[in-house]
C-alpha cells in the first residue's frame, strides 16, 4: 500500500492495518545480519502533526537473523509500539528523529522494512549460543558473561624471581 502526504490533512487520521508476507530477497543483500523477514505487520494511524507526517501505532514481525558467534540463521520476533515521524528531508528542524521519505508518496512496505531493520542489534545472538572455544591458551570474555578467573592469572606462568 502507498499513502500520500497530501492525503492526510491536519486534524484527521488515516487508519492503517496491513500485513506483509513476501519480501524481495534483494532487499537483504546489504543488510547483514538481517537475512530476511518472514512476516510483518503495521497497525495504527497516520496523522499530520505540525506539518510532519507521523505514524502512531505498532509495527512488528518475525525476522531472520544471523548469529554473530556461529553464523547460524535464527528467527526473532519484534513488536515496536511508538510514534514514528516520516520526514521529507533530514534538515527538518521541527522533527526530533524519524525516517526520511523525500517523496509525497510513501510505500508502507518500505517503511515497515526500515523500522524492523533499525531494530536489529549489531551483534544478534541466538538463544543458547556459545562463545568460540579458547585457542592457543587464550581465553575470551564475552560482554555480559561472568569471568571465573582472576585477571592476575596471566602472571602464573612468568618467572618472577627477585634479583
Amino acid at each position: 500500500m502507498k499513502i500520500f502526504r497530501s492525503s492526510v490533512p491536519k486534524g484527521r487520521v488515516l487508519p492503517v492495518d496491513e500485513t506483509y508476507a513476501e519480501w524481495d530477497p534483494a532487499l537483504f543483500a546489504r543488510c547483514y545480519p538481517l537475512l530476511g523477514i518472514r512476516s510483518a505487520y503495521l497497525k495504527g494511524n497516520f496523522e499530520n502533526t505540525d506539518d510532519i507526517l507521523t505514524f502512531n501505532g505498532v509495527i512488528g514481525g518475525v525476522v531472520v537473523l544471523s548469529d554473530s558467534r556461529t553464523n547460524e540463521p535464527f528467527e526473532e520476533e519484534y513488536k515496536i509500539k511508538d510514534v514514528f515521524q516520516l520526514l521529507e528531508d533530514e534538515d527538518d528542524e521541527s522533527a526530533t528523529n524519524g525516517y526520511i521519505f523525500p517523496d509525497n508518496g510513501i510505500n508502507l512496505e518500505e517503511f515497515v522494512f526500515s523500522v524492523l531493520r533499525s531494530e536489529v542489534p549489531i551483534k544478534p545472538l541466538k538463544p543458547g549460543s556459545e562463545a568460540v572455544p579458547s585457542i592457543d591458551e587464550r581465553s575470551y570474555l564475552i560482554e555480559g558473561e561472568e569471568q571465573n578467573s582472576s585477571p592476575f592469572d596471566v602472571l602464573l606462568g612468568l618467572d618472577l624471581e627477585e634479583k
